[in-house]
């Protein structure tokens, strides 16, 4: 009899622990994927651009033009042009343009919208500002979920309809302006 009550005892412990509640958040796994796939997820966008631009153009015309006062019809004018009136004229031109940038930046982006194939629309900004400088970098556009890395980041080449901005202001972004004088200068000649 004492070992029947001493089982009912044990089984009523183990019916007890075993309807206790998680210590985790509903839908949280220790080990599951963490790659965003609703919409407020993050994704950190590597922002990795380069883009090289170079131009050539040559321009090279010319133009030849004679006029003889003793053709028919031009005898009128005998008297008032020389007998033989030629015009020449040629310009040779060129120029070369080329630049080549690069840039590369981190930066998390929210999902703002799943669209009904899985398809993700991305949004973020960063400012950072130092030394009287201000940046401000946006990254907008379509990622898929399968571009998404196990470590929760997309390279900025995989993005669809990407716009990345970045704006410059202060001291490094006035560097490449030129001064108000040489502004004035150019304006006038």
């Amino acid at each position: 009899m004492r070992k029947i009550a001493l089982a009912l005892v044990f089984l009523l412990l183990l019916s007890s622990i075993s309807s206790a509640q998680s210590l985790w958040k509903d839908g949280f796994n220790l080990y599951g994927d963490k790659r965003a796939s609703k919409v407020g997820d993050i994704v950190y966008v590597v922002v990795e651009e380069s883009a090289t631009m170079k131009q050539k153009a040559t321009t090279k015309t010319s133009k030849n033009a004679s006029l003889d006062a003793s053709q028919k019809g031009i005898s009128v004018l005998k008297g008032v042009l020389p007998a033989n009136l030629s015009a020449k004229g040629s310009y040779d031109g060129s120029d070369e343009t080329s630049r080549t940038s690069t840039f590369f930046a981190m930066i998390a982006a929210k999902v703002v919208e799943v669209l009904p194939n899985g398809n993700m629309v991305i949004e973020g900004e960063h400012y950072f500002k130092g030394n009287k400088d201000t940046v401000k970098i946006v990254v907008k556009g379509m990622i898929r979920p399968e571009d998404i890395s196990a470590d929760n980041t997309v390279s900025s080449t995989k993005i669809c309809n990407a716009e990345i901005l970045y704006y410059g202001t202060g001291v490094f972004g006035s560097v490449h302006q030129p001064g108000i004088l040489t502004q004035l200068f150019h304006l006038l000649f």
